[in-house]
């Protein structure tokens, strides 16, 4: 085995451990509050540098620096990266059993250390108390999380870390039985088992905190492109993604020769609400609105807010007798509906379908508009067909 100088190491180590701690707690400072658990890991990564500064001293400084504060702070590691990876994904705070069976463990370091010195069985207490607070992360990520990449790093790190600490825990228990007497010194020794894991653990311990970040990085960029795509009032497609979706369905449709109808609709006298009740109330219709037409919308429909009070339909493989189904639909619940104390509204609804394969979106958002407009024109709260599609 190679003779590491294994103090070196951990210094290294705390180094490392240091700059990600500033990463981390940098990234909560600048990301949006709905990225959790990054102070937490931040706190987590700067107790580790501590925990490494203090153990490093192991021999040097008195044992209550070096062995109850350095374990200490690399326990309560554990705990912060548990209570980071449950704010990740929006659970509870961690129960206090947690804080109980955390102290109980720094009591028995004590006893272990100051009444019956052991390094054998100080490891065999941190290795499995550590080792459940990792598990427990582990298993949230595994459960609430995805299967993408970074979770999938994320698990793979902590899971790496859970077995060095196994590792480490029979090697100590069979110290434990087979060689009672053995000495107390040993933490810096240059056996295989203490060689491999200190710096395993120095290797695996940056790996975690790493993960998160590209975990937390890769969540911000998928909320970004979720807000990217989406009308923040109603939650619905925005028109440029609707127009993204759309096109994909019509070379499907193309493919497949079926049938792409849309539904153009607007609220009636949408202004007068907001004049005479307020914009606040306003909005409530809006998404009043959106959530009635939502619970008529089969999985393969694409509805969008295209701007004010204008709203888009897009039904794949739909005829236009179903499609102008759907637009009575529509209006029926509206009338049906109490709207939970909003004033009462109307709509009306342009109905278009595509009868031409190479008909663009373009165009047959031009012809729903315009079929949309003479419902308007003509009484309001009523449903008009757009004529066919002219040639591309």
């Amino acid at each position: 085995m190679p003779n590491f100088d294994l103090r070196t190491v951990v210094l290294m180590f705390t180094l490392v451990c240091l700059l990600m701690s500033v990463i981390l707690y940098s990234a909560s400072r600048n990301y949006p509050s709905y990225i959790g658990g990054l102070r937490e890991w931040a706190a987590g990564s700067l107790a580790i540098s501590t925990g490494s500064l203090l153990v490093g001293l192991r021999g040097i400084a008195p044992d209550l620096v070096s062995i109850i504060l350095g374990n200490l702070f690399f326990y309560a590691s554990s705990l912060l990266f548990m209570e980071g990876t449950r704010r990740f994904y929006k659970l509870s705070s961690i129960h206090k059993i947690w804080l109980v069976f955390f102290v109980a463990v720094q009591l028995l370091m004590l006893v272990f250390t100051y009444g019956y010195s052991s390094i054998t069985v100080r490891t065999l207490l941190f290795t499995s108390a550590s080792g459940l607070y990792i598990s427990l992360s582990i298993f949230y990520a595994w459960k609430y999380g995805s299967r993408d990449f970074p979770t999938l790093f994320f698990i793979a790190s902590l899971s790496a870390v859970c077995l060095l600490l196994a590792i480490r825990f029979c090697a100590a228990f069979y110290t434990l039985i087979a060689l009672p007497q053995e000495g107390n010194n040993a933490y810096f020794s240059h056996s295989p088992i203490q060689t491999v894991y200190i710096v395993g653990m120095a290797l695996l311990d940056m790996l975690g905190p790493m993960a998160f970040f590209l975990m937390a990085t890769h969540e911000l960029r998928i909320r970004l492109q979720e807000l990217s795509n989406t009308d923040p009032l109603t939650g619905l497609l925005n028109r440029r993604a609707l127009s993204t979706h759309t096109n994909l369905e019509i070379a499907k449709a193309k493919r497949s020769e079926q049938t792409i109808s849309m539904l153009m609709i607007d609220l009636d006298l949408f202004k007068q609400i907001n004049d005479q009740f307020g914009h606040d109330v306003g909005d409530k219709v809006l998404v009043h609105f959106s959530g009635i037409v939502r619970e008529l919308c089969r999985e393969i429909d694409y509805l969008a807010r295209s701007g004010g009070e204008e709203f888009i339909l897009i039904l794949p493989a739909t005829p236009i007798e179903d499609a102008n189904s759907v637009a009575q639909r529509i209006q029926q619940a509206l009338s049906n509906d109490k709207n939970n104390g909003l004033p009462e509204y109307t709509c009306s609804i342009g109905v278009a379908t595509q009868n031409d394969v190479n008909e663009s979106f373009d165009s047959l958002l031009k012809r729903a508009d315009k079929a949309m407009y003479r419902a308007k024109e003509t009484g309001r709260n009523r449903i008009e067909i757009a004529s066919s599609s002219a040639r591309p």
